[in-house]
């Protein structure tokens, strides 16, 4: 079975990192973006978050506290528990607020055990005769893994420099031995460790999820064997040369929860040099209704239908947010001839200038998708796209994506040759679909370089690299050739 882990939110207490924000609650942040994460991404078959959700269970705001962590939760896919720590409120108040685990869960060929023990002096903790019971039976007419899940850790007395375990440690390991529980997994104790062998298997602790660099586990548990664990972070490694070159602002239409400000502070919280700042100019231009009817997409700029002229409040949202002009650009719209809809006075200011491709004729008329057809207009717009003086073509395939249909594969050398040719660099983006690595792989052949970007609309995705590292690695490229390989504001044509 597969089971991610986390432990030790710790809602309530210090700013992670000692920062100062005004805009994100960093903690929930960071919270959503692992949720996000694991529902994408990893979608194990369970996810247990072990203890100290909170800094303080005796506080009067701590209910409103479980009630915002468990709106978030709830957005998880895969089932999950929660398990008090002794930061939380006991117990018997705590499952007020959450739901009670069952004493035993079976799911995916595995048998998992929560245990809410009680806390001790020095942060240990005790487990009761019951519990020993209820672990020495666990194995019982059964063949897979069996998983203890707590909070403070178990472990063989000295086997480890961690300074928490059980009071009672020789009885709860030999009640698990004989119960056959290969894997123990606990939180508290923040650096985390492990795995360590004990008792009839093996024994571990979850880190810090509220610490820097905000990891938490995914876990592979097979009977008999040793487990395999990943450690995820959520903070981008400092050491790589990232940089984040496509954010949307409040400005949009398709804006969630984006703000100018929100996006900077979440940038300094996850590693990331501020975010340069790619709005819509058809949005910027054109009012909601016209924009999205693609009603401006036949005159572009010529058209006088629904015109609105939002640039400066955009250009002043960033600028309050303190983003210099050289990291103030457009997510330029092309009309269905391949004309840029941007003026030239705006154009001039431009920090860099990034296109996008949204409606053919037909896909804007809900006309019947023909494939061939589509492709042609590609090759006939990119033509005028690559040479109007932008420095990245954004999700160049997405209205084949957003049809359901497949790119032609032999697009994708071609445009990388095209993009090679014009010194444009091509856009990684997974905001609404997974890129295509044959795609990524050829413009890495050609020698176009790469922007990696989150075409955030929502808090929870700016500056998430991690899908787009995990993928240049699965192509081979190593993070030392990331500076070169990168297309990064202020870089080519702009």
């Amino acid at each position: 079975m597969r089971l991610v882990v986390l432990s030790d939110l710790h809602d309530g207490g210090a700013p992670p990192s000692g920062g100062a924000f005004g805009r994100i609650e960093p903690g929930r942040l960071l919270l959503r973006r692992a949720v996000r994460r694991i529902n994408r991404f990893l979608k194990p078959d369970f996810v247990a978050v072990l203890g100290d959700l909170v800094e303080d269970g005796a506080a009067p705001d701590a209910g409103a506290r479980y009630a915002a962590l468990r709106r978030i939760l709830e957005e998880l896919t895969p089932p999950w528990l929660v398990l008090p720590g002794n930061h939380d409120a006991p117990p018997e108040t705590f499952y007020r607020h959450w739901p009670r685990p069952a004493d035993r869960i079976e799911l995916g060929g595995a048998r998992l055990l929560p245990f809410a023990d009680r806390f001790m002096p020095e942060h240990r903790a005790e487990r009761a005769a019951g519990d020993l019971a209820r672990a020495a039976a666990a194995g019982a007419e059964w063949n897979g893994p069996v998983i203890a899940l707590h909070h403070v850790p178990l472990f063989p007395p000295g086997a480890h420099e961690c300074p928490y375990n059980y009071v009672n440690a020789e009885a709860a390991l030999a009640a698990n031995a004989r119960g056959g529980v290969s894997l123990t997994v606990a939180g508290h104790y923040h650096r985390g460790f492990g795995p360590i062998p004990c008792p009839g298997g093996w024994t571990l602790a979850a880190p810090a999820f509220r610490d820097a660099p905000f990891r938490f586990l995914e876990i592979e548990a097979r009977a008999g064997r040793p487990p395999t664990v990943v450690e995820h972070a959520l903070r981008m490694p400092d050491r790589l040369p990232l940089a984040e070159s496509h954010v949307h602002t409040e400005l949009a239409y398709c804006a969630g929860d984006i703000t100018a400000q929100g996006a900077v502070e979440t940038c300094a919280l996850v590693g990331v040099r501020a975010p340069a700042f790619a709005e819509h100019s058809g949005q910027l231009y054109f009012d909601a209704d016209t924009f999205w009817r693609a009603a401006f997409m036949a005159r572009g700029l010529r058209g006088r239908q629904g015109r609105v002229d939002r640039v400066a409040a955009y250009r002043a949202a960033a600028a309050d947010a303190g983003v210099p002009p050289a990291r103030i650009g457009f997510e330029t719209d092309f009309d269905f001839e391949g004309r840029p809809v941007l003026r030239a006075a705006d154009r001039a200011r431009a920090g860099f200038l990034i296109g996008s491709w949204h409606w053919t004729p037909e896909t804007a008329a809900n006309a019947p998708f023909d494939l061939a057809l589509c492709a042609q207009r590609h090759r006939r717009v990119w033509d005028r796209m690559l040479g109007a003086g932008i420095a990245v073509l954004a999700h160049p395939f997405r209205i084949f994506n957003r049809a359901g249909i497949p790119p032609p594969r032999d697009l994708f050398p071609e445009l990388a040759r095209r993009l090679k040719a014009s010194g444009v660099a091509a856009e990684l983006n997974f905001h609404i679909e997974e890129p295509a690595p044959d795609f990524a792989r050829a413009c890495l052949e050609a020698g176009v370089r790469l922007s990696l970007a989150t075409d955030s609309h929502d808090l929870v995705e700016v500056a998430d690299f991690w899908p787009h590292l995990r993928l240049l690695r699965a192509l081979g490229v190593a993070d030392s050739d990331l500076d070169r390989i990168l297309w990064r504001p202020g870089d080519g044509r702009g």
